[in-house]
């Protein structure tokens, strides 16, 4: 089964993350960014804590996601990765041959060796053990190099000097514009351009604040996403000893150690009991189709019902989408009800299903009621309600027709 997607914010560069270049731009900027990209790779030890606050616009849609994440490496084969906030987290250890991965959503952990659980914390992340959305790029990065060098550099300038307080004190810097060239982006037609500020401390060559605008463009229906992301670091430590206690893990109480972490929704469990919908009734839903008329969750009992939601900009959502209406044409006089929910407006969800040819019915959630019933916080997410009513399966992130199509036969279609 392929790792499921969703909207997500892996790509953001956080604390350590820099864009030199050699494509073009003042001398001056690439030669301060060539120094950083060397100090970053000579560390030989470093300690970084930062905030990161990450906002996706798109038509329709505002979210705001903010955390506390702490990098800790030793030099050895010892290393800290912790991400913190009230929607998701996760503590990722690593001390010689031994690791562990906690998450607290669920209260569990693992313990394994250190090359087994690197890769399934990758994979834990890449899944999305949250309704957040992935970090596993970012993990991976973070886990194994202190830099991620973007090469797709259109210009860098120096835009002035200024003085930062990320902890009271004063910091000189550097402040610095990376822009990037655009690159073709999920869907046809549609492109990314990204543009970064640095702020690099004078004195360590540092990055101590860095705003990544990553803007997408394309097609008529998506009217265009723009993610912003700020991360600050609040405390760095380089080329210094790192306290032994930074590679130990004390599991909370509570903690119930478990050979595998099955995120909610994730899918690996079939959309099992791990997520807290399944073997509930599901919630009614009272909103209106692409003409108008009102249709009301509850009227579709006797049916097997299979709820997405999604949007228009969502690439991973168009990516699903023929899947959904080949198991609609196949299986709609079996008793299955492919229903979609739209998190825009009925104008471009209507523009958007006749240009694609797809028939299934769709409802809009105008005003997010219904996301907010099913607590939606990213797409595409899917619910599977059996004819009693009763949701059975859940899952947070694109997914293939094989899957689709197994949960709906525990459904009771085939």
């Amino acid at each position: 089964m392929k790792t499921a997607r969703v909207i997500s914010i892996s790509l953001i560069g956080v604390l350590i993350m820099l864009s030199p270049g050699r494509a073009g731009g003042q001398g001056d900027a690439r030669a301060l960014l060539d120094k950083v990209a060397e100090k970053y790779n000579g560390l030989k030890q470093y300690q970084f804590e930062g905030t990161t606050t990450v906002e996706l616009k798109a038509k329709g849609v505002a979210t705001v996601v903010e955390m506390q994440t702490i990098f800790i490496f030793d030099g050895q084969n010892r290393r800290r990765v912790e991400m913190r906030s009230p929607v998701f987290g996760f503590v990722s250890v690593i001390n010689g041959d031994t690791a562990w991965l906690y998450l607290p959503a669920l209260n569990q952990y693992m313990k394994k060796p250190a090359a087994e659980m690197e890769q399934k914390g990758i994979s834990l992340a890449d899944d999305q053990f949250s309704p957040t959305g992935g970090f596993g790029g970012l993990l991976k990065a973070q886990a194994n190099e202190p830099q991620e060098i973007n090469k797709r550099v259109k210009q860098a300038r120096i835009l002035r000097e200024e003085t930062l307080y990320p902890q009271g004190a004063g910091v000189d810097c550097t402040v610095v514009e990376v822009e990037t060239e655009p690159v073709n982006g999920p869907g046809k037609g549609e492109q990314i351009s990204a543009v970064k500020t640095v702020w690099i401390e004078k004195e360590r060559s540092l990055i101590i604040r860095q705003q990544t605008l990553i803007r997408m463009k394309g097609l008529e229906e998506t009217g265009g996403m723009e993610l912003k992301t700020v991360s600050v670091l609040r405390k760095a430590s380089i080329n210094e000893p790192v306290p032994e206690s930074s590679f130990t893990f004390a599991p909370p109480s509570g903690a119930k150690l478990v050979d595998d972490i099955v995120p909610p929704g994730s899918g690996r469990d079939g959309g099992g009991p791990t997520s807290p919908f399944v073997g509930k009734e599901a919630s009614d839903l009272n909103l209106k189709d692409l003409s108008g008329k009102q249709v009301e969750l509850k009227s579709l009992r006797g049916k097997v019902v299979l709820l997405d939601f999604w949007a228009t900009w969502c690439a991973p959502c168009r990516e699903e989408m023929p899947h959904l209406e080949k198991l609609h044409r196949e299986l709609k006089d079996k008793g299955l009800l492919v229903v979609g929910i739209n998190t825009e407006d009925a104008k471009s969800a209507r523009s958007f299903m006749k240009k694609y040819g797809y028939t299934f019915m769709t409802l809009i959630d105008g005003d997010g009621a219904a996301s907010m019933s099913y607590r939606v916080d990213a797409i595409p997410t899917v619910f599977v309600i059996n004819k009693e009513g009763k949701i059975t399966g859940h899952y947070v992130g694109g997914r293939s027709e094989e899957d689709l199509r197994e949960a709906i036969k525990r459904a009771g279609v085939e």
